[in-house]
C-alpha cells in the first residue's frame, strides 16, 4: 500500500503511524473516525470500509480496508490489525458498467419516446420457450397495460378483429416451411371498441435444419394513415367526376346555344302568333333553366368562376320548391316559411342552391 501510494517502505511506516487522517481523503475520513471508534469501543469486532486514499504526487488510488483492534489483558487498545487491497482497477470497472449501463438506459428511453412517436411497437416470440415480449409501444397500441396484458397466443388472438383473423392466422408460418419476411395489414378491436388498423413487418429465424426458432416483427399503427388514404382517393374520385361532369357540361351548353338561337330566330319569325310565341317563351324558359344547371355543373367541377350577386334569400328558396319536391321522396312535404325583413346576402347563386340541395 506504501508503494501504492509513492512512498518508501521507510516512509510508509512511519506515516501510518502519524499520518492517516492527512492520507486518508477527506471525504471518507469521518466514516473512518466513525469505523475506528466503533472497534475501540467493541461495539463490533472489525469494520470493512471502501475508501480513497491520497498519493503523494497529489492522485487517488480506492482501497478495502478490513481493520481489526488488538487488546491487552485488561481489554486495553493496544493496536490494530489491517489489510488493505488496492480495489482501484475494481472501482474504475464498476464506474464505467455504471456510465455503460446509463448510456444503455437513456438509448432505451430515446428508443421508446421515438417509438411513441412513430406508433411503432416491436416484439418477438421464441417458438421453443413460447415466450413473447413485447415492447411498451406495442403494448400501447393494443390497448393495453404491458404489466396486465397475457402474452398468450389466445390473448393475442382475441384482440384480431374477426374479419381480419383467419388473415392474420395465415401469417403464421408451418414449422418444416421456411418463409421470406412479411408485411401484411390487419384490423384489431382494443378493449374499449376502438378498431385500429396495424401494419406488420415480420421476419422468422431458423436453425440449421431449417426448422423454425423465432419470430419478430414490428407493429405499426396506421389508422390515421389509412384515413388519409380513403380521403385522398375520395378526393380523386370526385376529381375525377368533376373533370366528367365539366365535359359534359361544356357539351350540353354548345346544345343549348343552339337551341336559344333557333328559338329567339322563331319568335322573330312568328310576328303575333301569341299561342306560337308562348310556347316559344316556354322553351326558352326550359333552355335557361338548362344553363343554370350546366352554371352548377361547371362549379362543382370547379371549372366555372364564381358569380357573386346580392341574392334575396326568400326569393331564392321559393323559386327552388318545385326542383326540392321533385327531388324528394313523395312522403316528404316542404313548407317554405319566408323570414321578414331578411337582408340581402352576397353570394353565388348557383353555389347556395348546390348547398341548399
Amino acid at each position: 500500500m506504501t508503494r501504492k501510494r509513492g512512498h518508501s517502505p521507510e516512509d510508509g511506516r512511519a506515516l501510518w503511524q502519524s499520518m492517516i487522517a492527512d492520507i486518508t481523503h477527506p471525504e471518507d475520513m469521518a466514516k473512518t473516525r466513525v469505523n475506528r471508534r466503533q472497534t475501540i469501543d467493541r461495539e463490533k469486532p472489525f469494520y470493512r470500509q471502501e475508501k480513497r486514499y491520497l498519493t503523494k504526487d497529489g492522485g487517488t488510488i480506492w482501497a478495502q480496508i478490513t481493520s481489526t483492534p488488538n487488546f491487552d489483558p485488561d481489554g486495553g487498545f493496544l493496536f490494530s490489525t489491517a489489510v488493505v487491497e488496492d480495489i482501484t482497477a475494481r472501482r474504475a470497472a464498476e464506474a464505467a458498467l455504471q456510465r455503460s449501463e446509463s448510456r444503455l438506459a437513456d438509448s432505451e428511453a430515446r428508443l421508446e419516446e421515438a417509438q411513441r412517436i412513430a406508433h411503432i411497437g416491436n416484439w418477438e416470440f421464441d417458438v421453443r420457450t413460447k415466450k413473447r415480449l413485447m415492447s411498451n409501444e406495442c403494448c400501447r397500441i393494443f390497448g393495453q397495460d404491458k404489466d396486465d396484458f397475457d402474452l398468450s397466443d389466445d390473448s393475442l388472438f382475441n384482440c384480431i378483429h374477426p374479419a381480419d383473423l383467419e388473415r392474420f392466422m395465415d401469417t403464421i408460418p408451418d414449422h418444416d416451411r421456411p418463409r421470406a419476411p412479411h408485411v401484411h395489414e390487419y384490423r384489431i378491436v382494443r378493449p374499449g371498441g376502438d378498431v385500429r388498423t396495424l401494419r406488420e413487418h415480420i421476419v422468422f429465424e431458423y436453425d440449421t435444419e431449417e426448422r423454425l426458432i423465432r419470430r419478430a416483427g414490428t407493429v405499426q399503427d396506421i389508422t390515421e394513415l389509412k384515413q388519409a388514404e380513403e380521403q385522398l382517393l375520395q378526393a380523386q374520385k370526385m376529381e375525377a367526376v368533376g373533370q366528367l361532369t365539366s365535359g359534359i357540361a361544356h357539351d350540353f351548353n354548345n346544345l343549348l346555344a343552339v337551341m336559344m338561337g333557333t328559338l329567339e330566330m322563331a319568335r322573330d319569325r312568328v310576328g303575333e302568333d301569341r299561342h306560337t310565341v308562348d310556347m316559344i317563351d316556354r322553351g326558352m324558359n326550359a333552355a335557361e333553366r338548362g344553363a343554370a344547371l350546366t352554371h352548377r355543373l361547371l362549379a362543382f367541377s370547379r371549372k366555372q368562376s364564381l358569380r357573386p350577386t346580392m341574392i334575396d334569400m326568400n326569393t331564392l328558396v321559393a323559386d327552388m320548391t318545385e326542383m326540392l319536391r321533385r327531388t324528394l321522396r313523395e312522403t316528404i312535404a316542404i313548407d317554405i316559411l319566408p323570414a321578414e325583413g331578411l337582408w340581402l346576402c352576397e353570394a353565388d347563386q348557383a353555389q347556395l342552391e348546390n348547398a341548399l340541395l
